[in-house]
């Protein structure tokens, strides 16, 4: 037997494979999610390979769900979902139905001897603009399997079987899986890439101060602290912001600048009136704000969407600017009206490749705080075209 740390599952039926060419076979072998770990302490080796062998691919099959027949199927085994944000009933009308890219595709995991869906995994459509041609994405979301199936053997079978039906019908899919999910992930085969890494900017230091000591004593220090630190801020944020002004946002704004924003040499999903309408504002879960900024001459040059999080903390979830220039006057003008507001902290994200964005954030102070890995898979005949391109992803093209 194989022991992992942080044991979460137990499989049944694997053969696992070594980069040796060892091969074994455990009737039983436990699964752990610690990203790194490696399978053995005594052999320290990382590089395994795990085939479904035995009653596990003779006990399950995937196939696409019905949504309209099989909506109770759905949310039942979406109360298996386990999270801070489990799904909503209204997310699979709103994300999966009314999507302006196209319905999505939710898949089951079958168990054979009784019919029984027994798992879950959803794809939501997501249009890409690559040199001007259109390519179709799904994003992978919600993927849970009912407690008493929950082992490696039907995980790793379920996930390499939406993977191949996925890329049957669309060009590539992508996903930002937690810890444990993207284990179970890279068993499968799927390498996870880039990093998006979030940057947070405290504000208010009272806010922080008073996790550490006493409110009495927090709130002037904190209080002073902040005055200080504020107008250094403040500084920073006009330098960056020169030349550039609030703007209203409506959909002419936003299509506006959606058509004039450089989009050579990158993968960017599609993000006009109609994407950020359905996406922010007819989300029946959260609630956005919109911000925008215009140049010298009143033309669009920036757009962000961001949402409060817990504590009155505000974090961007997606932007699109004309320019580099253009997207630090966005975070400055954005994060001198959060000082404005008192608001405890900003945060933004931004992907590893894009090294101009990145400088942006850090001249502001902006500090990372963590990253969230992703997972891209292309279909053969988009795969030349769209691995040479940098895939432009952000908070707001998760699954929720």
């Amino acid at each position: 037997m194989i022991i992992f740390t942080n044991v979460l599952y137990h499989a049944d039926y694997i053969k696992i494979t070594s980069s040796d060419g060892e091969h074994r076979r455990a009737s039983r072998c436990l699964y752990a999610g610690r990203t790194g770990s490696p399978l053995s302490k005594q052999s320290g080796i990382f590089a395994w390979q795990f085939t479904m062998t035995g009653k596990v691919s003779e006990s399950y099959y995937v196939r696409p769900a019905d949504m309209q027949k099989e909506r109770d199927t759905v949310l039942r085994l979406w109360r298996h979902i386990s999270s801070d944000n489990p799904p909503q009933p209204e997310k699979l009308d709103w994300f999966y139905t009314r999507n302006p890219a196209g319905s999505g595709t939710i898949y089951l995991l079958i168990y054979r001897p009784d019919e029984q869906p027994v798992g879950i995994i959803c794809a939501g459509q997501r249009e890409f603009l690559v040199e001007g041609k259109t390519y179709n994405g799904v994003v992978i979301g919600d993927f849970v399997i009912a407690p008493t199936h929950r082992s490696l053997g039907p995980g790793l079978l379920f996930q390499r079987e939406y993977v191949k039906q996925a890329l049957d019908r669309y060009d590539f899919l992508f996903g930002f899986p937690n810890p444990l999910s993207a284990q179970l992930w890279k068993f499968g085969g799927n390498e996870i890439g880039a990093n998006l890494k979030i940057f947070v900017l405290p504000l208010r230091m009272d806010h922080y101060l008073k996790k550490h000591m006493p409110n009495v004593i927090a709130k002037p220090i904190g209080g002073m602290l902040t005055s200080v630190y504020n107008v250094l801020l403040r500084n920073r944020i006009r330098d960056a912001s020169n030349g550039y002004n609030k703007a209203d946002t409506d959909a002419k704004f936003v299509d506006s600048l959606w058509q004039r924003a450089n989009k050579i040499g990158c993968a960017i999903g599609i993000r006009n009136w109609k994407y950020f309408d359905w996406r922010a504002n007819n989300d029946p879960t959260k609630s956005y704000q919109f911000v925008g900024i215009a140049d010298q001459d009143n033309q669009p040059a920036g757009f962000l969407v961001s949402k409060s999080d817990v504590g009155g903390k505000e974090c961007i979830v997606d932007y699109l600017a004309l320019n580099d220039e253009a997207f630090a006057a966005l975070l400055a003008i954005f994060t001198g009206d959060h000082i404005t507001k008192r608001t405890p902290s900003v945060s933004v994200a931004a992907q590893d490749h894009d090294k101009k964005k990145l400088a942006a954030i850090s001249n502001l102070g902006f500090k990372q705080r963590e990253e969230d890995p992703y997972l891209i898979r292309f279909r053969d005949e988009a795969s030349k075209t769209l691995t040479e391109k940098s895939m432009v992803l952000n908070i707001l093209d998760k699954d929720t």
